[in-house]
């Protein structure tokens, strides 16, 4: 109860967004932890609280899934909370408060982290939950592969900035060289982007067009594929995941 209580005085009354470290070594702590948490918030009538819903899982209650609304807003207001049992870099991660080995930050460095995407940096697996939406893999040593026929990325931009665009390298699986993968791109809705991979082609660095919003900081970029494929049936590799494109590096340019 002191943990929840400082994380409530930490966000200052506002409805709080918690992301949980997806670590194999650490996740069945972190899940055991986040329950009580959970369940003894919705008893104490303090305020509510929710994950994203790459964080959440079948234990939680129903009201514990963040809406994209909630995840945006938490964002735009550096109101994000993650549980881990690392010790984080603190200019990014500012702890709160623990419980046993656990250690509650609040997310400070929320323009940098969320414009930006490298799978070798440490902190892209501390932001996956929230930086990825609904339809992506797990973050893995290169890439992360998209699952779905639409998945997204949630970016935060600068609201001033005119000239702003996201600098993309991303690759597709196609096992055979009669095949192709047709990839939209749209921001907040809008189409910004359309090309074609092949089997020559497995590597592609593409520019988006960020379209300017002065009322709106966090930006939905979706990616659209016609088919997913899965590597078990046209290699016979044991992978049976259906999969599209890979996204291997992301930022955010403004000018």
């Amino acid at each position: 109860r002191a943990a929840l209580a400082a994380i409530h005085d930490d966000a200052d009354g506002e409805n709080v967004v918690v992301d949980l470290d997806h670590s194999p070594k650490v996740w069945t702590y972190v899940w055991r932890f986040s329950l009580a948490l959970f369940e003894t918030n919705a008893r104490s009538e303090i305020g509510s609280i929710c994950v994203p819903a790459r964080s959440w899982h079948i234990s939680f209650h129903d009201d514990v899934l963040c809406s994209p609304e909630a995840v945006a807003k938490a964002m735009s207001e550096s109101k994000l909370y993650f549980i881990s049992t690392d010790e984080l870099d603190e200019s990014a991660f500012a702890p709160i408060t623990t419980f046993g080995d656990l250690i509650v930050y609040r997310i400070v460095d929320v323009a940098s982290l969320f414009s930006r995407f490298d799978p070798k940096s440490h902190e892209a697996n501390y932001v996956q939950a929230l930086l990825f939406g609904e339809g992506w893999g797990r973050v893995e040593p290169s890439r992360v592969w998209q699952m779905e026929k639409e998945v997204t990325l949630n970016l935060f931009v600068a609201a001033s900035a005119e000239d702003r665009h996201a600098e993309v390298l991303i690759g597709a699986f196609i096992p055979d060289e009669t095949l192709r993968q047709h990839v939209q791109v749209l921001a907040n809705g809008v189409p910004v982007d359309d090309f074609v991979f092949t089997n020559k082609l497995q590597g592609r660095a593409v520019t988006i067009a960020l379209p300017a919003d002065e009322t709106d900081r966090i930006m939905t970029v979706a990616f659209r594929v016609d088919e997913l494929r899965s590597p078990d049936d046209w290699i016979g590799s044991g992978d049976k995941r259906m999969l599209g494109i890979n996204l291997r590096r992301m930022r955010i340019v403004t000018g």
